[in-house]
């Protein structure tokens, strides 16, 4: 067990976030990390609640995924050794372990008294970053890539839209290589689908503007 400790705190250790840390304070975090074994076709339950754990698979492979009605097996998502699983357990979705494995934790929520004003700041950054990564893969629940780019746009304008006359506001909408990113299809796949928006009663696009009236953010319903 401390050899695979020492590899948790060696992949850690190189991950940008915590390459910046004193020896110090990365020695807080390295106290706040374990590991655990699973065997093939396990499945993986992380703790509830806020993001508050990182996750890096030391040995074999684990799959985020969503079973249909049918009990058909949808991937979202495949993490193999070293990568990182950066997103909570609450998104409407299982881990199932595709080999035996080993996975290593890391705690992103330390007691303030044991940390410093830029240890926070890190572990502040990490646990916005998993948010971030689990509105992802909720977007990716959905099949179709028009209700994918219609949930993340309304998502989009609840967090940085700006109240106008029958709607919200988005000022500066992201690129598409982002929306690519954010909703696992390819940039021809956003443009295609921001062209066929463009053309719906429920929003107008000017530039990087984009106004979405209230009938068409009530559609946001279906995202969860």
């Amino acid at each position: 067990m401390a050899s695979l400790k020492k590899s948790l705190v060696g992949h850690v250790r190189k991950l940008n976030l915590f390459s910046k840390l004193s020896e110090d304070e990365f020695k807080i975090v390295e106290i706040n990390m374990a590991t655990a074994a699973f065997k093939e076709g396990e499945q993986m339950f992380l703790p509830k609640g806020t993001p508050t754990y990182l996750f890096v698979v030391l040995k074999g492979s684990v799959a985020l995924v969503k079973y249909t009605e049918d009990g058909k097996e949808f991937m979202l998502e495949m993490y193999g050794e070293g990568d990182v699983i950066d997103v909570a357990s609450n998104v409407n979705g299982s881990f199932t372990i595709k080999s035996d494995c080993i996975i290593g934790g890391v705690s992103l929520r330390l007691p303030v008294t044991k940390t410093t004003p830029f240890l926070e700041g890190v572990l502040k950054l990490a646990r916005e970053r998993v948010n971030t990564n689990l509105r992802r893969m909720s977007y990716l629940l959905h099949p179709s890539p028009l209700l994918r780019l219609e949930c993340y746009l309304i998502d989009l304008a609840y967090k940085v839209g700006v109240r106008v006359p029958n709607g919200l506001e988005i000022t500066e909408l992201p690129t598409h290589k982002h929306m690519a990113y954010m909703l696992n299809l390819t940039r021809e796949c956003i443009t295609r689908n921001m062209t066929a928006l463009r053309v719906s009663d429920g929003i107008s696009v000017t530039g990087k503007t984009m106004f979405l009236n209230w009938s068409f953010l009530d559609k946001g319903d279906y995202k969860y």
